[in-house]
Formats: structure tokens, C-alpha cells, sequence
């Protein structure tokens, strides 16, 4: 197998793993949303920020589709946008991290959480992807 086509099959998986995340996300918001019944939740200051992630998200899988076309062409694509989608991922990541933790002290929340961490895992892989690919890419 050619060095492009590890870069194309990568850049997929990666691309694949973002998805995933921007379906799952909502999800595990909108199943927080509905099974809290204390009162604390203000879906009214959720609904943006959970928009925003999923922009951004989607943002970053146009980073993965412009990529892969890239490749396909056998062409080049600067460093900077593999840096920065990496480092975004990783940051997205450690926030998901964060948000999971707070979620395992509550006992009605463990699906949210699952979730959550299932969020987490895909961004960090779609990250170390992200990162290989920038080894992986033809020079110039």
C-alpha cells in the first residue's frame, strides 16, 4: 500500500471519527437536557454553546474533506492547517474530558457521560490523526 493511500484511509477514519462526534455531542446534550429534573440545567445557555461545538466541528471536517482532495490530486497542503485542526481536536478533547468528569457524580446521567467520553476519545484519535498526516503528506 502506497504512502497516499494511508494518508487518504487516515484522513477518512479521521474525518468519519469527527462525524461521530458531532452527532453523539447533541445527543448527550439534549438526553442532559431532558432527564434533569433539579432545575439546574438552562438550556437556554446550553443551546448556543452546543451549536457553536458542532460548527466548529463541522468546520474541522471541511479541514478533513479539503484535505483528503488534496491528496487525491497528489498535491500539498500547508502544515498549519494539520497544526491547527490537531491542536483544535486536542483542545475539544480535554474539554469533553472535563465535562465527563463533571458528569460522573451524578447517577442519572451515566448514558450523558458515556457519551461524553465517547466524544473525547474520537476527538484525541481524530487529533493523533491529524498529526500523522502532516508526517504522512508528500513534500514538496
Amino acid at each position: 500500500m502506497t504512502r497516499q493511500n494511508i494518508l487518504r484511509r487516515l484522513l477518512l477514519s479521521g474525518a468519519g471519527l469527527i462525524i461521530v462526534t458531532a452527532i453523539l455531542f447533541p445527543v448527550a446534550m439534549i438526553l442532559y437536557f431532558i432527564l434533569d429534573k433539579t432545575g439546574s440545567a438552562t438550556p437556554e445557555s446550553g443551546i448556543p454553546w452546543t451549536i457553536m461545538i458542532i460548527v466548529m466541528h463541522l468546520l474541522i471536517l471541511y479541514a478533513f474533506r479539503e484535505a483528503t482532495i488534496v491528496n487525491k490530486r497528489n498535491g500539498h497542503l500547508s502544515n498549519v492547517v494539520y497544526i491547527v485542526v490537531g491542536t483544535g481536536l486536542l483542545l475539544f478533547g480535554l474539554l469533553f474530558l472535563i465535562m465527563g468528569v463533571e458528569f460522573l457524580g451524578y447517577h442519572n446521567y451515566y448514558l450523558t457521560t458515556i457519551l461524553i467520553c465517547f466524544c473525547f476519545s474520537c476527538d484525541i484519535i481524530a487529533a493523533i490523526i491529524s498529526f500523522t498526516a502532516l508526517f504522512l503528506q508528500p513534500k514538496d
